[in-house]
């Protein structure tokens, strides 16, 4: 148990590192966020019949249908989708802060579910992080007022793509919490990936000039294809699986920390003291979240053990 434990926290902490890196290799494709976001899912979904091929000569397991991780890949696909759209219509950092409410309201309808409020500690550490992301989505450098004129006719479609990439967000980890045990992380993520790329073939189909500029950007597209989505949405599956949707919410706080530090270092953003405070806020959270975590683990291994 104390191994799964360390594992799906591993696993939350390197999918949190992949996509925060994602804005990288979509910016520098220079191909449009709908081409990126359907590459994602086509591509991941050629390497999981791969892998599913591989796995089931030596297990020899049935592919079964999955309706939860059908709506699970529905779910993640349109959280994409408006999440790409919202950092166009507003900033990378409020669209981020709006995406990251996900896992606040799959919080919410896991205590629903479960009839069951989070512990003192799991809803503190959380709300710090939640803190620290406030601070580095909305306390960046300062605009000009034609800066803030300009965004402002924005703000308000921005965030409601936003919110709506939340909400679906929340649902695609819920629905993950609902899948069935038997069915393992490979298969549940292939139907993922089938509901996905579905979902994507048709909001390809509705956007102009999809594809634009692939012929010199499809390094970065494999890229995206194989890290952000074949690895993160394996890693992920294990995650949510193994973990509870407020823990995994704390960790997943480390994508945007990851993110502005990528266009600190890389690309010269500013940052402004109140987002390193935000940054602190978010690091701190997730270890102490991590480590509390491990600790409960094996706590409840003992009288297992002695048992």
């Amino acid at each position: 148990m104390k191994n799964t434990a360390f594992t799906a926290l591993l696993s939350a902490i390197i999918s949190a590192f992949l996509m925060g890196v994602l804005g990288y290799f979509v910016i520098e494709s220079h191909v449009s966020s709908a081409g990126c976001a359907f590459a994602r899912f086509f591509i991941g979904l050629v390497l999981l019949l791969g892998l599913f091929a591989v796995m089931q000569r030596r297990t020899h397991e049935k592919l079964q249908l999955s309706k939860a991780s059908l709506g699970s890949g529905v779910a993640i696909s349109l959280c994409i989708f408006f999440y790409f759209f919202a950092i166009k219509e507003t900033s990378v950092g409020v669209a981020a802060f709006l995406l990251y409410l996900g896992p606040i309201f799959a919080t919410i309808a896991d205590a629903i579910i479960q009839r069951k409020m989070p512990g003192k500690v799991d809803l503190s550490l959380i709300l710090v992080a939640l803190a620290g992301l406030i601070l580095v989505s909305f306390w960046g450098p300062a605009s000009t007022d034609a800066q803030a004129s300009e965004n402002f006719h924005k703000t308000l479609f921005g965030n409601c793509l936003g919110v709506l990439s939340g909400l679906f967000y929340a649902a695609y980890i819920v629905l993950n919490r609902h899948i069935a045990p038997e069915i393992s992380i490979p298969q549940r993520t292939l139907w993922q990936f089938v509901a996905g790329t579905l979902v994507m073939a048709v909001l390809v189909c509705c956007t102009p000039a999809p594809f634009a500029n692939l012929s010199t950007g499809w390094p970065y597209v494999i890229v995206i294809g194989i890290c952000q989505g074949f690895l993160v949405l394996l890693l992920v599956a294990y995650a949510v699986k193994h973990l509870r949707p407020i823990t995994f919410g704390t960790l997943s706080y480390l994508e945007p920390v990851v993110a502005l530090g990528l266009g600190y270092f890389v690309y010269r953003e500013s940052i402004a003291g109140a987002q390193w405070v935000g940054f602190v806020f978010i690091i701190s959270a997730a270890l102490i979240q991590t480590l509390f975590h491990i600790k409960t683990q094996t706590i409840k291994e003992i009288p297992h053990e002695n048992g």
